[in-house]
Formats: C-alpha cells, structure tokens, sequence
C-alpha cells in the first residue's frame, strides 16, 4: 500500500483545514522578485533547546493560500498563510502545526483575543521565475492531553524559524477527491450471494443488501452497486463510502449475518496540503438488531495510518475503539417529512488512541428503520459535524 501517513487525528486536521483543489497563480499581486535560486531549500526553527532543520520541505498555493511542510525524522511541521504576498501576517491570518514523531505529540498555535502576537510569519522574498520563497516565523505551540485526571495543556515556544528558497507550486498532482468510476463491477464478482439469513428477507432488514438500492440523503447519495467476496465471506459493495468525512474515498462494503450488520472500509484515503493519507482496511459491526434498548457491544480494533511525503514515508499503529449503545428500538421516527416506523437508533463513540493517549473522539448516531435503511446519520468531533438526513429510496 502506497501514499502512506503518520497517524494525525482528524481534530488537528481540521483545525489547519483541507485545502480546495481549486488554485491561483502566486504570481499575481506579489511583491518583490527577490531570493537567490542557486541555494537549497532549508528549514529550521528552535524550541525546547532543540535546533530543528531540514531540506525535506515543500510549499504550495492554492485559493491564494500558502501552505508549508517540512518532514525530518523528528518531527513535521505544517505552516499556512491566508496572504502569499511579501509582509508580515500573525495570529488568525496563521495556522501552525507540529507533530513530534516519537511521541506523537501536536502542537498548535491559538488565535489571541487579545490580538498578542503570538503567531507571527513574513515573507520577505519571493522569486516568480524560479519559483521559490522565502521567510521567518514563530509562534507558542499548545499541546493538549485529556486523561481520566483531566485535561491538561503543555505549551513551547517556537522561535527564530527560517524557510529559504523553498520551491512552491500552484497545482495539485491528480484530484484526490475522484474516487474513480464506483459503477464498476468488482473482477472478482461471484454474483448476487443473497440474503446472508434465509430467514430473515430483505423487507425484515434494517440495512435491506440487494444491487441497486439506493438512499437519496440531504448531502450525499448512498447505493450498492455491485458484489464481492473477501476472505471468504460474501459483501454488497457500495458506490460511495459509508458516510466518510468529507474529502475522503474508499472501497466500502456491506454485509449481514444472524442480525449482526457490519462495514467494511479499505483503502481509505484523503489528500491535503501536498502529503497523501491512507489507513489500513478496518471491518466492526455497526447493528446488531436482536439487542435490546440499553444493550450496548464493543469492539477495539488495531489501525495503521501511513503517511508520504516525496520520498518521504512514516507509519504509526493505532487503536480504534467503538463503543456502541442501542439508545431506541421499535419507536416511530420523522425525517425530512416522512414518518418512519420499527426505528432502531444506535449511538457509537469512537475513539483513536496511540498508545494510551487519546487522539481523537467523534460521537455517531445512526437510525435505522426497518425495511427502509439508514434514515438518520450524524457525526460530531472536534472541530466538525455533519448531518444526513434520507430524502428518498429505490429498493430492488
């Protein structure tokens, strides 16, 4: 498995932001053509009585954003501008982030109140014919650590940052939102394996598996649309991931057995700010129909997120744990104007941790009505939330 990633949650990854893949010439409204083009790229910045330096770095520009990544075997660094133009930008224009290899620790700048300069970068030159900028920053790095004692915060000042002559582009290689045309057969199609549970018929399901259903919701459209066999067991493979967070991609499938309903997601991917991210393929039931309200199932299930950047590669295991409580059964539900009934509503926590340390949580509430699928699905972390609510369907 190419385009590999360090195991960065996704609450520090939606504090930077996914980038649009939408872009604008550097070149247009900036200031002086200056900068020595002959010189290698290089990167350094001091904190913790630590001298960090690399040639490992890249820039981009798009949506004239800034966005600067240095990797060494110590750490990453993520540096975004709102401006590209030569100046000086501080605190809100800014979003810094440093994760420390070893110890998978993240630091991230805050935006003041006070409007203190705590986060400061300038660009003191860009060169437009060979394509290369220049500049200083710092700023106080916040790491944030919750046990069950608490949440605690570690702060560290990073000074008398320098990026020289660091080669930028304006274009992204390929779309990582194109996920490829889902409409196409698995070449390892075995056929239609049919219901799972004989006894049990499509109407009776709460998750109904047959080529061609589809659920129209209010931000996205879920369909399977072919099958597939995978060590041995028998999925339906949908034509879009199972609700994944948005800019993400993947191969998803369904299946059912004995009423346990279960997801599987492999080769799941995103791309942002010139580095690709992709876990390792991870299966968990999601319903387990015969339970009753107040039943609750868990499962902690092992994860790797490996990360490229050029030739640079890095992984890191994690453990990813679900907990899930079946909140509802049985109950009649309204949604988008259409009422619903035999609803069972399912609230999972999932958590990420690396190590003992908690990377991040996202709360999931899912309804399913019977004979009819997922008519409810929101999601909420740190820092993002969603919400699909089923407008209409097509069953087979």
């Amino acid at each position: 498995m190419k385009n590999k990633i360090l195991g960065i949650s996704l609450f520090f990854f939606t504090l930077i932001g996914l980038l649009s893949c939408d872009t604008e010439p550097l070149d247009d409204g900036l200031g002086g053509d200056t900068g020595s083009p002959g010189q290698a790229a290089l990167f350094t910045v001091n904190f913790n009585d630590v001298n960090y330096s690399t040639n490992n770095v890249v820039a981009s520009v798009e949506n004239g954003r800034l966005t600067i990544t240095a990797v060494s075997n110590q750490g990453i660094f993520i540096l975004k501008s709102q401006g590209v133009v030569t100046g000086s930008y501080s605190n809100s224009q800014l979003d810094f982030l440093y994760t420390d290899i070893a110890t998978s620790g993240q630091y991230f700048s805050v935006h003041p109140m006070s409007g203190a300069s705590n986060s400061q970068l300038t660009i003191s030159a860009v060169n437009y014919q060979f394509k290369k900028i220049t500049g200083t920053f710092n700023f106080t790095g916040y790491k944030v650590t919750t046990s069950e004692q608490g949440v605690s915060t570690e702060q560290i000042q990073f000074s008398q940052g320098t990026f020289q002559n660091i080669t930028y582009t304006t274009s992204q290689n390929g779309d990582p939102g194109d996920p490829g045309d889902p409409g196409d057969p698995d070449p390892g199609d075995p056929g239609d394996p049919g219901d799972p549970d004989p006894e049990d018929p499509q109407n009776d399901d709460y998750f109904p598996m047959a080529v061609g259903n589809v659920w129209n919701y209010s931000n996205n459209t879920l369909g399977i649309a072919s099958t597939a066999t995978i060590n041995g067991n028998a999925y339906y493979k949908l034509n879009n991931g199972f609700f994944l967070p948005a800019g993400h991609t993947s191969d998803s499938y369904v299946r059912k057995g004995n009423g346990d309903y279960r997801v599987r997601i492999e080769n799941e991917s995103y791309h942002t700010s010139g580095y690709d991210i992709t876990i390792s393929p991870v299966e968990y039931i999601i319903l387990k129909d015969y339970l009753s309200e107040g039943d609750t199932w868990t499962e902690s299930l092992p994860l790797t997120y490996y990360y490229t950047l050029g030739d640079f590669e890095t992984e890191q295991s994690v453990t990813s744990n679900y907990h899930h409580t079946i909140t509802a059964k049985n109950v009649t539900e309204n949604v988008g104007g259409q009422t619903y009934t035999n609803v069972i509503k399912v609230k999972t926590v999932h958590t990420v941790l690396a190590g003992e340390q908690s990377q991040s949580e996202t709360q999931i509430e899912i309804w399913y009505a019977k004979g009819v699928g997922v008519i409810y699905h929101a999601s909420n972390g740190s820092g993002f939330s969603t919400l699909s609510l089923l407008s209409s369907y097509t069953l087979n």
